[in-house]
């Protein structure tokens, strides 16, 4: 009798704690969803109006009376055109939040991640079938993932790669290392390592990007060379929720 109630305990607390998560998630895809919603409604509007200001400062700079006025109307174009390009990338991290809830982007889309990514490399998953990840904390690996890919066919085509991912305590560890590109040569300082835009898939999410999501969630990022080649390696929270999630 006292197994059965010790079991049937067991029942109903795993049951309850199935049904907290189920809430949490389905919150977090009600805030990410709004977040979303307001983040194309910011585009829209703001983008119209900067819009304006491009023509306008493309005008100014081809019809303006003096050398001056005319060297004005560019720079005011140049601000204008970086100003839609910052634009895009924010709405892009926003979009890239909510991805993380709804969409691709788990450890176990990795494979045809890598399959379809043109670099050799191999994957080695060191996280037991049964652990249990956030959903931010997934999202953020499999970037990570994505974003070192890119970069190895952008600045060393023909490179071998290998994915390691790896689960210590409460930290997911998350590396990519590549060798020389297919010609011998080092990889050097091409790779976006926080300066300028990004070189990643998603518009302007470079490693830099990357770096601020590790950080947001409480973990960290870090990418250098290594050898004559290069490392990406990302640490996070096992479970994780960006700040306003």
């Amino acid at each position: 009798m006292a197994r059965s109630r010790r079991a049937l305990a067991e029942r109903l607390t795993e049951a309850r704690a199935a049904l907290a998560r189920e809430h949490r998630l389905a919150e977090e895809r009600a805030a990410v969803a709004e977040r979303a919603r307001l983040a194309r409604e910011m585009h829209d509007i703001v983008s119209h109006h900067v819009s304006r200001i491009a023509v306008e400062a493309g005008a100014l700079s081809v019809t303006a009376a003096t050398p001056e006025a005319r060297r004005a109307g560019v720079r005011i174009g140049r601000i204008s055109s970086l100003a839609m390009t910052e634009l895009r990338d924010t709405l892009g991290v926003l979009r890239a939040r909510e991805t993380a809830v709804s969409g691709p982007g788990s450890l176990a889309d990795l494979p045809s991640l890598v399959a379809g990514s043109g670099v050799d490399a191999s994957v080695t998953d060191r996280v037991p079938a049964s652990a249990e990840l956030g959903a931010e904390t997934e999202y953020a690996a499999y970037r990570t993932v994505q974003e070192a890919l890119t970069n190895i066919v952008r600045h060393a085509p023909g490179a071998r790669a290998e994915v390691v991912l790896a689960l210590r305590d409460d930290v997911l560890l998350v590396e990519v290392t590549n060798g020389p590109p297919a010609g011998g040569a080092p990889v050097t300082g091409a790779l976006d390592l926080g300066e300028g835009p990004g070189l990643g898939a998603g518009p302007g999410l470079g490693l830099v990007g990357l770096r601020e999501r590790a950080a947001l969630l409480g973990g960290s990022l870090k990418a250098g060379p290594a050898g004559d080649g290069f490392l990406v390696r990302a640490r996070l929270p096992r479970s994780a929720t960006a700040p306003g999630g």
